[in-house]
Parts: structure tokens; sequence; C-alpha cells
């Protein structure tokens, strides 16, 4: 019977300690069962830190070209402001304005009238004036964007160079260059380094942001020309390019008090506007 007992007693043990490492393998198989899915998870995470990442460089790499392109226009328009200094003029303007010129072939109204005075600077800031002073004038509006009047400035000036003292250019007679229109975002810009460059020594007047000369003076295209007698009265206005015998003209009319016509050449001529 002991022994039966003690069979018995032995079989039970043996029976729960199967079951219990039945358990621990189960257990152990749920374990390895989780593994592959903390892997997912982990992956899915990187992959998310991995799209942040880039996103967080775009935006880096965003801001940055915007700082740039701020420093950029900010330095573009520190020079734009720096070229434009002595650029534009703060004239004075009196007197009745003239008439606009009429369309190209028809009678100019402003004949006969008595053009504006102007009190009014170089680009160094030296006073230069056009006003009844007894000595006929010669006016050559011009704009720096031009190409007629780029054409034209060197005719003019070489045209003084060899014969102003024969035409009386600085004793009897004076020639002003107007310098207007003038903008920075337009070519050739600035006016007074190309005026330079040009050889160009004739006075200058330096017209104001708004062209108030020009209006005055009613031109309607570059490069314009006006001659004034000694009592700035309108002997002529014309546009275009001239040739050199056509300037003369203009000289000689300026000295003598007498209008004429000088055959000007509207179609090689550039709008104000």
């Amino acid at each position: 019977m002991a022994s039966n007992a003690n069979k018995s007693s032995k079989s039970s043990t043996s029976s729960e300690a199967t079951s219990a490492q039945a358990k621990r393998i189960a257990q152990q198989a749920r374990k390895g069962q989780k593994k592959p899915q903390s892997g997912k998870v982990s992956a899915a995470k990187a992959k998310g830190g991995s799209r942040l990442g880039w996103i967080a460089l775009y935006v880096v790499v965003g801001i940055g070209a915007l700082v740039l392109l701020v420093v950029a226009f900010q330095g573009k328009d520190e020079r734009h402001a720096a070229e434009s200094e002595g650029q534009f003029g703060t004239p004075e303007i009196s007197g009745e304005s003239l008439p606009p010129q009429p369309a190209q072939g028809g009678a100019d109204p402003a004949l006969g009238e008595t053009a504006p005075s102007v009190q009014g600077a170089n680009f160094q800031g030296d006073a230069v004036s056009i006003e009844p002073d007894g000595k006929g004038k010669v006016l050559f509006f011009l704009a720096h964007w031009c190409p007629h009047c780029q054409k034209e400035v060197p005719v003019i000036q070489q045209l003084v160079d060899s014969r102003g003292e024969e035409l009386g250019v600085g004793t009897d007679i004076e020639m002003y260059a107007i310098a207007t229109s003038s903008s920075p975002d337009r070519d050739n810009w600035p006016p007074e380094k190309w005026l330079a460059a040009e050889g160009w020594e004739e006075p200058i007047i330096v017209d104001n942001e708004e062209s108030g000369i020009l209006g005055a003076f009613g031109i309607n295209g570059f490069p314009g020309f006006v001659v004034l007698d000694g009592e700035n009265k309108v002997l002529y206005r014309g546009n275009g390019e001239l040739a050199e015998d056509q300037l003369v003209k203009l000289f000689e009319m300026a000295k003598s008090g007498e209008s004429s016509t000088v055959g000007d050449n509207q179609e090689e001529s550039s709008p104000t506007g």
C-alpha cells in the first residue's frame, strides 16, 4: 500500500512539473510573438523621425533663402539710394509754363512766348539759372535712357569744342543741358556718370523727380531743343537727332534773336513718357 502511495505521489509531482514547464514554454512563446511587433513600432518611429528631420531641414533652408533675398533687396535699395544722390535737383521755376508741343507739322503756339525762368543746380550743387539776361540760349533736354540722346551728346560736344568760339558759345550765347526724366530703373543710370564719360562740359541743370522743367517748357520728345532770345522769348522748339549743320542753325538763331526753322527730325526721337 505504501509503495502504491509513493508511486501516486511521484506521478502527481511529475505531472505538476510537466504542467509548470508547459506554462513557461507557452509564456516564452507569447513573448517571442510580441518581439516582431516591437520591431515594427520602432521602425515606424524611426521613419516618422526621419520625415520630421527632412521637414525641419526644408524649413531652415527656406528661411535662409528668404533672409538672403531680403538682404539682397536691401542692398539693391541702398545702392540705388547712394547712386541717386545728386541725380535729382530741386529747381525753382517761375513764370507761365509754355503750351505743349503740337503734333508733328503743326504750328508751335509757344513761338514768341516768354519761357519760364529756372534757378537750379548742376550735379555738384553749383547754381545754374536760365533767365532773361540779354544772352540768347540753346536748351538741350536729354534723358539718360534715350538712345537718340546718347547719340546726340557727343555730336553737340564735338561741335562746341571745334566751333564754339566761332558760334559765340559762352560769350554771346549760352548752351544748357537739362538732365530730366531720370530713373534708376532705366538704362544708362546714373546720368551724371554717363555725361562725364561722354566728356560733356557745358552747363547742366538737374531736373527734379517730377520732371518739372521738362513740363514747364512743354517738351514731348527726346532729345528736345528750345532756343530763346535774350529776353527768354521762344524762337524755336523741336525734337530728334540733329546733324551738325542743323545744330549750327540753333546757335545762329540764338545769336541773332530771329526765329527760323532747322528741319528737325521727330522720327529719330523718344517720347518723354
